[in-house]
């Protein structure tokens, strides 16, 4: 199968040479940008950090511990969405919340249980790694 270039998807030279396409010239050209733009970045890979208003933070933290996220800038959170704990063994994330306290810092609360419901030990520190949706 043929690889889709730019110059096969849109070529604007050809369309300029009509009467049609010199009056139509401003769309063609931006319909010829966007359709540059759009195949290079399907070609680089889309990262959902770069495409969605977000940051993505990896917290070291005990389970069952009220701990605050740190993040430059002043937008407030939509969403925090828990991905996965970070460690050589298995755990589930049984409950998980989230909420500003009165100085306006980020919380997370996060229980963590391996494969048969049992807490970690008390020592035990993770990685969590979460998304926190901004807008």
């Amino acid at each position: 199968m043929a690889k889709i270039t730019v110059s096969r998807l849109f070529e604007i030279s050809r369309y300029l040479t009509t009467d049609a396409g010199k009056q139509l010239e401003g769309a063609l050209r931006y319909l010829s940008e966007f359709a540059e733009v759009s195949i290079r970045t399907l070609r680089n890979g889309l990262t959902f950090a770069d495409n969605v208003d977000c940051a993505i933070k990896t917290l070291t933290l005990p389970s069952e511990i009220v701990t605050t996220v740190a993040f430059s800038g002043s937008k407030r959170a939509s969403y925090v969405i828990p991905v996965r704990v970070v460690d050589i063994n298995y755990w589930v994330i049984s409950e998980f919340g989230w909420s500003y306290d009165s100085n306006g810092n980020l919380q997370v609360f996060c229980k963590i249980l391996d494969t048969t419901g049992a807490s970690p030990p008390t020592s035990w520190r993770g990685d969590l790694v979460l998304i926190i949706l901004f807008g």
